[in-house]
């Protein structure tokens, strides 16, 4: 960020570099570990996955879906043990840090 608040220029040339080089990294080991690709084979029309891994899927899904859309249920129960937490790190501050 700093460097496009500077120079947008460099900033972009930077970045380009940074997404070339992962780019070439992820297929590097892509390479190294699974070989040489393979001819692209027919897909299936709607899901190739088995009855027993949507069973196992779906649930899953639901709870991410679930905690990205409300996920105050599971963040309540976290609120005071962190403000304690945070309370008594202040204090420590405070009070010069641990003894």
């Amino acid at each position: 960020l700093g460097t496009f608040r500077v120079n947008p220029w460099w900033g972009g040339l930077g970045m380009a570099g940074v997404v070339l080089a992962a780019a070439y990294m992820l297929r590097l080991v892509q390479g190294v570990i699974w070989g040489a690709p393979e001819p692209m084979k027919e897909m299936a029309l709607w899901c190739d996955l088995e009855r027993r891994e949507i069973l196992i899927l779906t649930p899953l899904a639901v709870l991410v879906l679930w905690l990205g859309l409300y996920p105050e249920p599971f963040l309540a129960p976290l609120r005071e043990p962190v403000q304690r937490l945070l309370e008594g790190t202040s204090l420590l501050v405070l009070n010069g840090g641990v003894p």
